[in-house]
Protein backbone atom coordinates (compact mmCIF):
# COMPACT_ATOMS: atom_id res chain seq x y z
CA UNK A 1 0.00 0.00 0.00
CA UNK A 2 3.09 2.17 0.78
CA UNK A 3 4.26 1.74 -2.86
CA UNK A 4 1.01 3.80 -4.11
CA UNK A 5 -0.90 0.30 -5.17
CA UNK A 6 -2.06 -3.23 -4.27
CA UNK A 7 0.85 -5.71 -3.41
CA UNK A 8 -1.43 -8.88 -1.98
CA UNK A 9 1.13 -10.92 0.09
CA UNK A 10 0.78 -13.88 0.72
CA UNK A 11 -1.43 -15.25 -2.23
CA UNK A 12 1.23 -17.44 -4.24
CA UNK A 13 3.30 -18.45 -1.35
CA UNK A 14 3.62 -22.46 -0.69
CA UNK A 15 1.85 -22.31 2.52
CA UNK A 16 -1.60 -21.28 0.34
CA UNK A 17 -1.48 -23.79 -1.94
CA UNK A 18 0.25 -27.12 0.34
CA UNK A 19 -2.69 -25.99 2.59
CA UNK A 20 -5.82 -26.06 0.72
CA UNK A 21 -5.93 -22.10 1.33
CA UNK A 22 -8.47 -19.84 -0.79
CA UNK A 23 -6.43 -16.86 -0.83
CA UNK A 24 -9.12 -13.48 -1.39
CA UNK A 25 -7.60 -9.63 -1.98
CA UNK A 26 -9.24 -7.01 -0.48
CA UNK A 27 -8.71 -3.50 -1.71
CA UNK A 28 -10.42 -1.87 0.69
CA UNK A 29 -8.27 1.46 1.29
CA UNK A 30 -8.16 4.30 -0.91
CA UNK A 31 -4.37 3.91 -2.46
CA UNK A 32 -5.26 0.82 -3.51
CA UNK A 33 -8.59 1.56 -5.55
CA UNK A 34 -6.98 5.06 -6.22
CA UNK A 35 -3.13 5.42 -5.75
CA UNK A 36 -1.58 8.69 -4.99
CA UNK A 37 -2.35 11.60 -6.45
CA UNK A 38 0.54 12.09 -7.51
CA UNK A 39 1.79 8.65 -8.52
CA UNK A 40 -1.77 7.14 -9.58
CA UNK A 41 -1.10 3.26 -9.40
CA UNK A 42 -4.24 2.05 -7.66
CA UNK A 43 -6.59 -0.76 -10.14
CA UNK A 44 -8.32 1.92 -11.19
CA UNK A 45 -5.53 3.29 -13.74
CA UNK A 46 -4.30 -0.29 -13.99
CA UNK A 47 -7.19 -1.45 -15.32
CA UNK A 48 -10.08 1.05 -16.40
CA UNK A 49 -12.56 -1.04 -18.44
CA UNK A 50 -12.93 -3.31 -14.97
CA UNK A 51 -11.88 -0.93 -12.34
CA UNK A 52 -12.64 2.43 -13.14
CA UNK A 53 -16.28 2.16 -11.28
CA UNK A 54 -15.03 1.15 -8.08
CA UNK A 55 -14.46 4.61 -5.04
CA UNK A 56 -13.86 4.83 -1.77
CA UNK A 57 -14.15 8.28 -0.51
CA UNK A 58 -11.40 7.71 2.25
CA UNK A 59 -9.39 5.20 4.97
CA UNK A 60 -12.03 5.92 7.34
CA UNK A 61 -14.14 3.04 5.59
CA UNK A 62 -11.81 -0.01 5.48
CA UNK A 63 -12.83 -1.49 8.55
CA UNK A 64 -16.38 -1.51 7.08
CA UNK A 65 -15.34 -2.36 3.48
CA UNK A 66 -12.65 -5.36 4.59
CA UNK A 67 -16.02 -6.97 6.55
CA UNK A 68 -18.77 -6.43 4.03
CA UNK A 69 -16.21 -8.57 2.03
CA UNK A 70 -15.65 -10.80 4.20
CA UNK A 71 -18.76 -11.96 4.68
CA UNK A 72 -19.23 -12.05 1.36
CA UNK A 73 -17.23 -15.45 1.32
CA UNK A 74 -17.95 -16.71 4.47
CA UNK A 75 -20.08 -19.93 5.77
CA UNK A 76 -23.93 -18.59 5.51
CA UNK A 77 -22.84 -16.53 2.54
CA UNK A 78 -25.48 -15.52 -0.78
CA UNK A 79 -24.66 -17.93 -3.29
CA UNK A 80 -26.95 -16.51 -5.80
CA UNK A 81 -26.67 -14.41 -8.26
CA UNK A 82 -22.79 -15.10 -7.95
CA UNK A 83 -21.22 -17.63 -5.47
CA UNK A 84 -17.26 -16.10 -5.82
CA UNK A 85 -16.13 -19.19 -4.06
CA UNK A 86 -17.76 -21.59 -7.06
CA UNK A 87 -19.44 -23.64 -4.23
CA UNK A 88 -16.36 -24.42 -2.21
CA UNK A 89 -17.20 -24.85 1.47
CA UNK A 90 -15.70 -22.29 3.80
CA UNK A 91 -14.11 -24.16 7.38
CA UNK A 92 -13.19 -20.95 8.90
CA UNK A 93 -11.86 -17.21 7.34
CA UNK A 94 -8.38 -15.88 8.52
CA UNK A 95 -7.14 -12.54 8.21
CA UNK A 96 -3.75 -11.28 7.15
CA UNK A 97 -2.00 -7.77 6.87
CA UNK A 98 1.31 -6.17 6.83
CA UNK A 99 2.77 -3.00 7.37
CA UNK A 100 0.35 -0.25 7.46
CA UNK A 101 -2.22 -2.68 6.78
CA UNK A 102 -1.15 -4.49 9.93
CA UNK A 103 -1.90 -1.18 11.85
CA UNK A 104 -5.66 -1.90 10.84
CA UNK A 105 -5.45 -4.85 11.39
CA UNK A 106 -4.61 -4.27 14.70
CA UNK A 107 -7.87 -1.91 15.29
CA UNK A 108 -9.96 -4.33 13.19
CA UNK A 109 -9.20 -6.57 15.60
CA UNK A 110 -9.85 -4.57 18.81
CA UNK A 111 -12.58 -2.69 17.83
CA UNK A 112 -14.52 -4.70 15.20
CA UNK A 113 -13.67 -8.80 15.36
CA UNK A 114 -15.64 -8.40 19.04
CA UNK A 115 -18.63 -6.96 17.15
CA UNK A 116 -18.80 -9.11 13.83
CA UNK A 117 -17.24 -11.88 14.80
CA UNK A 118 -16.96 -12.80 11.22
CA UNK A 119 -12.67 -14.24 11.21
CA UNK A 120 -11.67 -16.99 13.09
CA UNK A 121 -8.12 -16.02 13.63
CA UNK A 122 -5.48 -12.78 12.61
CA UNK A 123 -2.00 -12.66 11.45
CA UNK A 124 -0.61 -8.89 11.80
CA UNK A 125 3.00 -9.07 9.93
CA UNK A 126 6.07 -5.89 9.78
CA UNK A 127 3.65 -4.14 12.46
CA UNK A 128 5.12 -1.17 13.79
CA UNK A 129 3.46 -1.67 17.23
CA UNK A 130 0.62 1.19 15.94
CA UNK A 131 -2.87 0.51 15.61
CA UNK A 132 -4.74 2.94 13.08
CA UNK A 133 -7.59 5.76 13.34
CA UNK A 134 -11.21 4.46 13.29
CA UNK A 135 -11.70 7.83 11.75
CA UNK A 136 -8.94 9.80 10.33
CA UNK A 137 -9.62 9.53 6.62
CA UNK A 138 -5.85 10.48 5.52
CA UNK A 139 -4.24 7.96 3.60
CA UNK A 140 -0.28 7.20 4.62
CA UNK A 141 2.44 8.57 2.43
CA UNK A 142 5.83 7.57 3.84
CA UNK A 143 7.72 10.41 2.02
CA UNK A 144 5.34 12.75 3.28
CA UNK A 145 5.57 11.46 7.15
CA UNK A 146 8.48 9.17 7.19
CA UNK A 147 8.43 5.69 8.84
CA UNK A 148 7.02 7.93 12.42
CA UNK A 149 3.85 7.96 9.95
CA UNK A 150 3.92 4.11 10.60
CA UNK A 151 3.94 4.09 14.73
CA UNK A 152 1.96 7.26 15.47
CA UNK A 153 -0.28 5.74 17.73
CA UNK A 154 1.02 2.67 20.26
CA UNK A 155 -1.36 0.14 20.40
CA UNK A 156 -0.99 -3.22 22.11
CA UNK A 157 -3.91 -6.07 20.87
CA UNK A 158 -6.84 -6.83 23.11
CA UNK A 159 -6.31 -10.40 25.25
CA UNK A 160 -9.78 -10.87 25.88
CA UNK A 161 -10.64 -12.23 22.23
CA UNK A 162 -11.76 -15.74 21.63
CA UNK A 163 -9.68 -16.12 18.45
CA UNK A 164 -5.82 -16.60 18.00
CA UNK A 165 -3.17 -14.11 16.95
CA UNK A 166 0.22 -14.01 15.73
CA UNK A 167 1.87 -11.58 15.16
CA UNK A 168 5.01 -11.86 12.66
CA UNK A 169 7.84 -9.21 12.23
CA UNK A 170 11.37 -8.12 11.02
CA UNK A 171 14.17 -6.37 13.26
CA UNK A 172 12.81 -3.44 11.29
CA UNK A 173 10.00 -3.02 13.87
CA UNK A 174 11.27 -3.96 16.86
CA UNK A 175 12.28 -1.09 18.30
CA UNK A 176 9.12 0.98 17.46
CA UNK A 177 7.05 -2.53 18.84
CA UNK A 178 8.74 -2.32 22.30
CA UNK A 179 6.72 -0.55 24.30
CA UNK A 180 3.85 -2.36 23.29
CA UNK A 181 5.09 -5.60 23.64
CA UNK A 182 2.86 -8.25 25.49
CA UNK A 183 3.38 -11.83 26.97
CA UNK A 184 2.32 -14.86 24.60
CA UNK A 185 -1.02 -16.19 25.76
CA UNK A 186 -3.67 -19.36 24.68
CA UNK A 187 -4.63 -17.11 22.06
CA UNK A 188 -1.41 -14.52 21.46
CA UNK A 189 1.60 -15.38 19.77
CA UNK A 190 4.64 -12.75 19.17
CA UNK A 191 7.90 -13.44 16.54
CA UNK A 192 10.10 -11.64 15.68
CA UNK A 193 12.84 -12.41 12.72
CA UNK A 194 16.43 -11.66 13.84
CA UNK A 195 18.34 -9.64 10.92
CA UNK A 196 15.40 -9.72 8.44
CA UNK A 197 15.03 -6.01 7.49
CA UNK A 198 11.31 -4.54 6.75
CA UNK A 199 11.92 -5.11 2.67
CA UNK A 200 14.73 -8.31 2.42
CA UNK A 201 15.60 -9.23 -1.34
CA UNK A 202 13.14 -12.28 -1.72
CA UNK A 203 10.52 -10.20 -0.58
CA UNK A 204 11.27 -7.31 -2.81
CA UNK A 205 12.48 -9.87 -5.68
CA UNK A 206 8.87 -10.93 -5.04
CA UNK A 207 6.52 -8.07 -5.39
CA UNK A 208 9.06 -6.51 -8.24
CA UNK A 209 8.33 -9.52 -10.31
CA UNK A 210 4.28 -9.60 -9.76
CA UNK A 211 4.18 -5.78 -10.40
CA UNK A 212 6.36 -6.37 -13.57
CA UNK A 213 4.16 -8.70 -14.60
CA UNK A 214 1.25 -6.55 -13.97
CA UNK A 215 2.17 -3.55 -15.78
CA UNK A 216 2.86 -1.49 -12.38
CA UNK A 217 6.59 -0.24 -10.78
CA UNK A 218 8.06 0.31 -7.69
CA UNK A 219 8.54 3.62 -7.02
CA UNK A 220 12.27 4.32 -7.23
CA UNK A 221 14.99 2.10 -8.21
CA UNK A 222 16.84 -0.62 -6.10
CA UNK A 223 20.63 -1.75 -5.84
CA UNK A 224 19.28 -5.42 -5.58
CA UNK A 225 22.67 -6.20 -4.12
CA UNK A 226 22.40 -4.24 -1.20
CA UNK A 227 18.79 -5.68 -0.15
CA UNK A 228 19.64 -7.46 2.95
CA UNK A 229 19.73 -11.38 2.92
CA UNK A 230 17.48 -12.43 5.69
CA UNK A 231 13.62 -13.01 4.62
CA UNK A 232 10.77 -12.62 6.94
CA UNK A 233 8.22 -14.25 4.34
CA UNK A 234 8.96 -18.15 4.67
CA UNK A 235 8.26 -17.54 8.56
CA UNK A 236 5.04 -15.83 8.00
CA UNK A 237 4.26 -19.25 5.89
CA UNK A 238 4.65 -21.19 8.64
CA UNK A 239 2.71 -18.85 10.99
CA UNK A 240 -0.06 -19.15 8.65
CA UNK A 241 -0.21 -22.94 8.92
CA UNK A 242 0.20 -23.35 12.74
CA UNK A 243 -2.76 -20.19 12.66
CA UNK A 244 -4.89 -22.12 10.33
CA UNK A 245 -4.40 -25.52 12.70
CA UNK A 246 -4.63 -23.46 16.00
CA UNK A 247 -8.07 -21.76 14.94
CA UNK A 248 -9.16 -25.04 15.13
CA UNK A 249 -8.46 -26.16 18.37
CA UNK A 250 -5.06 -27.16 17.14
CA UNK A 251 -2.49 -26.41 19.17
CA UNK A 252 -0.64 -23.02 19.61
CA UNK A 253 2.69 -21.95 17.55
CA UNK A 254 5.37 -22.49 19.78
CA UNK A 255 6.65 -19.56 21.58
CA UNK A 256 9.94 -18.06 20.05
CA UNK A 257 12.51 -15.80 21.83
CA UNK A 258 12.17 -11.71 21.26
CA UNK A 259 15.23 -10.23 19.90
CA UNK A 260 17.38 -8.56 23.12
CA UNK A 261 16.90 -5.17 23.67
CA UNK A 262 19.50 -3.13 26.20
CA UNK A 263 20.25 0.00 27.07
CA UNK A 264 18.95 3.52 27.17
CA UNK A 265 17.48 4.90 24.91
CA UNK A 266 17.07 1.14 24.40
CA UNK A 267 18.58 -0.45 21.39
CA UNK A 268 18.65 -3.87 19.74
CA UNK A 269 21.66 -5.91 21.22
CA UNK A 270 24.11 -7.04 19.34
CA UNK A 271 26.56 -10.16 18.96
CA UNK A 272 30.12 -9.71 18.16
CA UNK A 273 29.30 -9.75 14.34
CA UNK A 274 26.83 -7.04 14.89
CA UNK A 275 24.11 -9.06 14.52
CA UNK A 276 21.07 -9.07 16.87
CA UNK A 277 20.71 -11.48 19.58
CA UNK A 278 17.87 -13.35 20.37
CA UNK A 279 14.87 -14.03 17.97
CA UNK A 280 13.26 -16.52 15.62
CA UNK A 281 17.02 -17.12 13.79
CA UNK A 282 15.97 -17.98 10.23
CA UNK A 283 19.06 -20.31 8.75
CA UNK A 284 20.45 -17.16 6.76
CA UNK A 285 20.93 -15.54 10.02
CA UNK A 286 22.05 -18.85 12.39
CA UNK A 287 24.62 -19.58 9.74
CA UNK A 288 25.69 -16.33 8.17
CA UNK A 289 27.66 -14.45 5.87
CA UNK A 290 27.53 -11.05 6.91
CA UNK A 291 26.73 -8.11 9.23
CA UNK A 292 22.78 -7.77 8.88
CA UNK A 293 20.87 -4.87 9.83
CA UNK A 294 17.17 -5.07 9.98
CA UNK A 295 16.70 -1.03 9.61
CA UNK A 296 18.58 2.23 9.13
CA UNK A 297 17.19 6.03 9.87
CA UNK A 298 16.49 7.48 6.79
CA UNK A 299 13.62 9.17 5.78
CA UNK A 300 10.58 7.60 3.78
CA UNK A 301 10.50 3.89 2.43
CA UNK A 302 14.27 4.19 2.05
CA UNK A 303 14.28 3.18 5.87
CA UNK A 304 12.51 -0.24 5.37
CA UNK A 305 15.55 -1.62 3.65
CA UNK A 306 17.97 -2.36 6.61
CA UNK A 307 21.82 -2.55 5.35
CA UNK A 308 24.37 -5.66 5.24
CA UNK A 309 27.81 -6.10 4.76
CA UNK A 310 30.00 -9.17 4.38
CA UNK A 311 31.93 -10.50 7.69
CA UNK A 312 35.67 -10.01 7.88
CA UNK A 313 38.09 -12.97 6.12
CA UNK A 314 39.18 -13.90 9.00
CA UNK A 315 36.32 -14.56 10.80
CA UNK A 316 34.25 -16.54 7.94
CA UNK A 317 37.71 -18.40 7.65
CA UNK A 318 37.31 -19.25 11.18
CA UNK A 319 33.88 -20.56 10.72
CA UNK A 320 33.22 -22.07 8.06
CA UNK A 321 36.41 -24.08 6.37
CA UNK A 322 35.38 -24.38 3.07
CA UNK A 323 31.89 -23.89 0.82
CA UNK A 324 30.98 -27.34 2.06
CA UNK A 325 31.23 -26.85 5.60
CA UNK A 326 28.94 -23.41 4.86
CA UNK A 327 25.95 -25.30 3.63
CA UNK A 328 26.42 -28.40 6.14
CA UNK A 329 25.90 -25.92 9.03
CA UNK A 330 23.18 -24.06 7.33
CA UNK A 331 21.77 -27.71 6.26
CA UNK A 332 21.22 -28.15 10.41
CA UNK A 333 19.94 -24.62 11.04
CA UNK A 334 17.54 -24.84 8.38
CA UNK A 335 16.30 -28.55 9.79
CA UNK A 336 16.44 -27.15 13.41
CA UNK A 337 13.98 -23.94 11.68
CA UNK A 338 11.74 -27.15 10.91
CA UNK A 339 11.63 -29.06 14.16
CA UNK A 340 11.07 -25.46 16.30
CA UNK A 341 8.02 -24.14 13.77
CA UNK A 342 9.24 -21.33 12.13
CA UNK A 343 10.03 -22.87 8.70
CA UNK A 344 8.16 -25.13 6.80
CA UNK A 345 9.96 -27.84 4.88
CA UNK A 346 9.65 -26.51 1.37
CA UNK A 347 10.62 -23.51 2.40
CA UNK A 348 13.36 -24.79 4.49
CA UNK A 349 14.67 -26.32 0.97
CA UNK A 350 14.08 -23.18 -1.12
CA UNK A 351 16.61 -21.54 1.63
CA UNK A 352 19.06 -24.15 1.29
CA UNK A 353 19.56 -23.63 -2.40
CA UNK A 354 19.92 -19.73 -2.12
CA UNK A 355 22.41 -20.01 0.12
CA UNK A 356 24.07 -23.02 -2.35
CA UNK A 357 23.76 -20.18 -5.14
CA UNK A 358 25.30 -17.50 -2.51
CA UNK A 359 27.93 -19.58 -1.20
CA UNK A 360 29.06 -19.76 -5.60
CA UNK A 361 28.46 -16.72 -7.00
CA UNK A 362 28.50 -13.72 -4.06
CA UNK A 363 31.89 -11.61 -4.29
CA UNK A 364 32.22 -12.44 -0.35
CA UNK A 365 32.20 -16.10 -0.73
CA UNK A 366 33.46 -16.51 -3.95
CA UNK A 367 37.06 -17.52 -3.41
CA UNK A 368 37.23 -17.53 0.36
CA UNK A 369 34.63 -20.60 0.58
CA UNK A 370 36.38 -22.88 -1.94
CA UNK A 371 39.32 -23.85 -0.14
CA UNK A 372 42.07 -22.23 2.61
CA UNK A 373 44.82 -20.86 0.68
Amino acid sequence: MSAGSEIFEGGDTAVIFDEGFAYVGVSAQRVGVHGFDAYPQGLRAWDPERYESLHIQDDSLSYGIFTRVAQAFATGRPRAPIDPLGGLEVRTLLAIGGSQSASRRVTYINAVQPVERVFGGFVAFTWFGSGSSLDDPSPIDLNAGGLAALARYPTRIRDDLDVPVIVVNSECETLSCAPVRQPDTDRFRFWEVAGAPHGPRLHMERIAGKMKRDGASLPGEFDWDSLGPVPWAPVLDAAIAHLQAWSKGGPPPPSQPLIELEGEPLRIGRDADGNARGGVRVPEQQVTLSRNIGAFEEPGAAGLMGSWSPLAVEVLRARYRDQAEFITQFESAARAAVAGGVLRPRDAADSIERAKERAQDSPETRNLLRGRP
